[in-house]
């Protein structure tokens, strides 16, 4: 929606607003001369320029601003009202978590530059009066453009970034307008009720500690090999961040993900899930589940997924793996009377559930939902006298 006063031109549109900073850059300058202090950011810049360009280069409505020790990523939604509009959101999110996440891992454990990020969705306002502004953009070459962009959300997004200091894990901080897409990622996040200058005393923020998103990314060869220039993949089983190290595991042995995936990978991976009898992290669970389910051992599966659905309620896409789950059981004991009727019954309401309340969602599983629910009813019928 353009709007034309006094011969500006305004423009109205939903994105995500992303901005990352390097944590304590000012006491930088005052202990180190102009050069060391020059070296760290340039350092900053090309990092952020060499990841950004495998996960969303190729994208259109993508908005780089670099600002010195500082980076303002606007990601504009094409079709905010279009039905797949919530499956945009997904992968956007799950793209700038796993850049952030790269960034500051390659930046902290090499060149000891801590940097913080803040993420938050909603309006921007593109102003373009005509005249020239200048700005450094991820490419680290000057150019010009008539276009600013201004807006309350901006203001806030750069709020949550700030808020990243107070942090206890990541230090990746997103708003309270995420809150509907993380319910479809498998996130652990501390939820903190922060106080920002020129907003309430208290506003909700979510802290990822630990996750596993995919990656989304055209060329995830050369994306791979990027890491590996940059030893990525020697220090795997030291990497605390959780987030991150189940995220490159998840890439390396995913065939759909990566056509060229090492198998060596799969026994790192296996040792780290189930390297002790329990453990209570959800996301190691939820590998576990997935390990259950691809050896057909479909009630350690569901069992598996059912802990993570405790641990992570709001998580909803573990009810597609447990419905998938309990229809495998189902299946395997179709001529066998003894078989849990509740654990029937469940897959029944499961998968109503996913039908009734989260259609948007799971649109493309629905005529396989639908099929769970018919086979569920009619076992029920059969066996039930």
């Amino acid at each position: 929606m353009k709007q034309e006063n006094q011969d500006i031109s305004v423009e109205a549109f939903e994105a995500f607003i992303c901005f990352i900073d390097i944590i304590n850059s000012v006491s930088y300058s005052r202990i180190m001369d102009n050069k060391q202090y020059m070296s760290r950011i340039l350092m900053f810049e090309m990092t952020i320029k060499k990841y950004f360009k495998f996960f969303f280069n190729d994208d259109e409505g993508i908005i780089k601003i670099n600002r010195g020790d500082e980076f303002l990523i606007i990601i504009k939604n094409p079709d905010p009202f279009y039905q797949n509009s919530i499956r945009f959101k997904i992968e956007t999110l799950e793209k700038l978590i796993f850049f952030i996440n790269i960034t500051k891992y390659i930046l902290e454990k090499f060149d000891k530059i801590e940097i913080a990020s803040g993420i938050h969705y909603g309006e921007v306002l593109s102003c373009d009066d005509g005249t020239d502004s200048i700005f450094t953009n991820v490419d680290n070459y000057t150019c010009k453009n008539t276009k600013r962009y201004y807006g309350n959300h901006i203001n806030y997004a750069k709020r949550v970034e700030t808020s990243s200091r107070d942090g206890a894990y990541l230090k990746i901080m997103m708003s309270y307008s995420c809150a509907d897409i993380i319910k479809y990622i498998p996130l652990v996040y501390d939820t903190l009720f922060i106080e920002m200058k020129g907003y309430s005393n208290k506003e909700l923020i979510y802290e990822l500690v630990s996750g596993y998103v995919y990656h989304y990314m055209k060329e995830a060869d050369d994306f791979i090999n990027e890491l590996y220039n940059d030893r990525i993949f020697e220090y795997i089983d030291s990497i605390d961040n959780k987030l991150l190290k189940y995220s490159l595991l998840g890439l390396k042995i995913n065939p759909e993900q990566n056509p060229f995936f090492d198998h060596s990978f799969i026994d790192i991976f296996k040792k780290i899930i189930w390297d002790n009898p329990y453990t209570d992290d959800p996301i190691k669970l939820y590998f576990r589940g997935n390990d259950c389910f691809y050896s057909e051992e479909y009630v350690l599966a569901f069992d598996y997924y059912f802990k993570v659905h405790k641990i992570l309620p709001y998580y909803t896409n573990i009810y597609q793996d447990m419905i998938r789950a309990l229809h495998n059981i189902l299946k395997e004991n179709k001529y066998d009377k003894t078989i849990d009727i509740s654990s029937i019954l469940y897959i029944k309401l499961l998968s109503e559930d996913c039908i009734k309340n989260f259609s948007d969602l799971f649109a493309k599983e629905k005529s396989q939902f639908e099929s769970f629910r018919k086979n569920a009813e009619e076992f029920i019928k059969k066996n039930i006298r």
